[in-house]
């Protein structure tokens, strides 16, 4: 879903509609829900004052948002927009070399700003587990930029993400709660009440792509 149009040296951003199928084809989920831990994934089913349900293969999953929850949804961005200090999640191109073994070479990256000085993190839980090392990305704080190469330190130390004319790069942007409607893809995570609705502290939506929705990047 990420697309660059910018002069040279620097990327070209593309078309929101022409990115979506390239970004499905890099992290693409099923159109019903999962959840990996206290976080629920797919499209909303059907949305009540501050609560929604999330189709899941068994039924439906219940998520609460208040005003402390932080909601964000990708917009098209531009290399320029990456600088020391920004967040950053990367996915590698299929040729690429996994993150824990050295530099890649991004088919898409996502931006965002630190929350409390904190780049968000990969949910944890032992029905979480971390992609296999050669389909792993990069997570992480960036260092520096130096033309199309971004330097990054994440939970495994620094490494190096390389951008191309072909990686597609979007920035993820605090909206208000009524982007979420029937039909749009939804990433909630927080914490589960005692009744199994997940109270959500972030929640990220974006638009679905053909029958699925695709994993969102941050």
């Amino acid at each position: 879903m990420l697309m660059f149009a910018h002069p040279n040296p620097a990327p070209a951003i593309w078309s929101m509609t022409g990115a979506a199928a390239l970004f499905a084809a890099a992290l693409l989920v099923p159109a019903p829900a999962h959840a990996e831990g206290d976080r629920v994934i797919g499209p909303v089913s059907s949305v009540t004052g501050s609560t929604f349900e999330v189709a899941r293969p068994t039924g439906t999953a219940t998520v609460a948002f208040s005003d402390s929850t932080r909601i964000v949804e990708p917009v098209p961005a531009q290399l320029g927009e990456i600088t020391a200090g920004t967040c950053i999640k990367a996915g590698a191109t299929p040729d690429s070399a996994p993150a824990d073994s050295g530099a890649i070479t991004a088919k898409w990256v996502a931006i965002s700003t630190p929350v409390d000085g904190k780049c968000p993190q990969r949910p944890g839980g032992t029905d979480a587990p971390a992609p296999p090392a050669p389909h792993r990305g990069v997570r992480g704080v960036v260092d520096s930029v130096a033309g199309n190469t971004i330097t990054v330190t994440g939970a495994n130390g620094q490494t190096t993400v390389t951008v191309s004319d072909d990686t597609h790069l979007r920035r993820m942007v605090t909206v208000g709660a009524g982007v979420i409607s029937d039909g749009k893809c939804v990433a909630a995570r927080g914490a589960k009440d005692a009744d199994g609705v997940l109270q959500a502290t972030r929640i990220s939506v974006w638009a679905p792509d053909g029958d699925g929705c695709p994993e969102p990047p941050v």
